[in-house]
């Protein structure tokens, strides 16, 4: 088992807190819609939406953060995947929670490596970057909580009755929402979580039309000045790592963000509704 450094585990707490709080704010209705669920079994966050199959919403995270992982954790976490995730659910590991022998446990328990790894990505907030792009970034406030989450919703191609669930967002405590404009049109948003000495940049989204233009390296700048200038020491984020080019991986490390981890990814065999 790899040892733990203090910005590893900050980087991953951080990114369980800002998902339960997330649950927390979800609307009831859409609770239901979805099949949403969080809660912590075997010492990790399982996030699980059965009727939206996307790994966004249905995987592990945290695990071995609070202490070390057993078997039996692995058991009660694949019983909840199977009874409220989507079949894309993965578990998703940090090295250091990997001890000797889990890899066994994992398999036994009817887990198996998917060939996909998410990097855990840090920076200091000292020093932002700054860049030159066409775009002015705007910090969204509760009158503008519709079009923060209908910004965020297009740009990842999300169902409209997503939205009250993303609109809580705009002014709730520990929250910052923002807009990215251009000649006065929207067209991008992104957020960030405050925790202690952590932030974390999360739900980054640009429509279609108008990538590749230096929205979120824009959003990117802002956020970590805003966290700086917040008191905060370290800002933290992830990104699935696929083959091929990473337009999020790209921006990040144009931004300063270094990998801290890759987290692997487990998914349950033989497994389908």
């Amino acid at each position: 088992m790899v040892a733990i450094t203090g910005e590893q585990r900050a980087a991953e707490a951080i990114e369980v807190k800002a998902w339960q709080d997330l649950l927390d704010v979800m609307p009831a209705q859409l609770k239901t819609e979805i099949g949403g669920d969080g809660r912590i079994v075997g010492g990790a966050l399982v996030i699980s939406a059965r009727n939206v199959p996307l790994v966004t919403f249905n995987r592990v995270i945290g695990l071995g953060l609070e202490r070390p992982v057993e078997r039996h954790d692995l058991r009660e976490i694949a019983r909840q995947m199977r009874s409220a995730s989507a079949p894309v659910a993965q578990l998703q590991i940090a090295p250091f929670a990997l001890s000797s022998g889990l890899e066994a446990d994992l398999a036994d328990e009817g887990f198996g490596r998917a060939p996909t790894v998410w990097a855990k990505m840090g920076r200091r907030t000292a020093r932002p970057p700054v860049f030159d792009t066409e775009f002015t970034i705007d910090l969204a406030g509760p009158a503008d909580a519709e079009l923060y989450a209908d910004t965020v919703l297009a740009g990842f191609g999300m169902p409209r009755s997503f939205s009250p669930w993303l609109a809580a967002l705009p002014g709730r405590a520990g929250w910052r929402c923002y807009l990215a404009r251009a000649a006065g049109e929207t067209l991008a948003a992104a957020a960030l979580y405050l925790d202690g000495d952590s932030a974390w940049l999360g739900m980054a989204a640009t429509l279609p039309t108008s990538r590749k233009r230096g929205a979120q390296s824009a959003l990117i700048a802002r956020r970590i000045a805003d966290a700086a200038a917040l008191g905060k020491s370290w800002a933290f984020t992830e990104t699935g790592i696929l083959d091929g080019p990473n337009p999020s991986l790209a921006n990040m490390e144009r931004a300063g963000f270094e990998c801290l981890h890759e987290r692997t990814n487990w998914v349950l065999k033989g497994w389908s509704r």
